[in-house]
């Protein structure tokens, strides 16, 4: 079971409002994602991001580890790397 902070790491993982922001700013979108890296800081906590990461982007390669992230209020980091044409 997930912590009482475990809602911030739902919607890291799932996206908030500000990821889909920052990747249209750059005119790409989550389908227009190559590949993604998900940290995740607590043992306990991997199933369930795994599953979210899962839901919200399907079959994009994903690879997974258990490590610090960039924040200490938060219990999962995604970073992606995303392809649009050049315009």
């Amino acid at each position: 079971m997930l912590s009482s902070a475990s809602p911030r790491m739902c919607r890291l993982a799932a996206g908030t409002p500000s990821e889909p922001a920052r990747l249209a700013a750059a005119g790409a979108t989550l389908r227009d994602m190559v590949l993604a890296r998900v940290y995740v800081k607590r043992q306990e906590d991997y199933e369930k991001a795994r599953a979210i990461c899962k839901a919200r982007l399907g079959e994009l390669p994903v690879t997974y580890a258990m490590a610090d992230v960039c924040r200490p209020d938060l219990l999962v980091e995604i970073e992606g790397i995303a392809f649009t044409p050049r315009g």
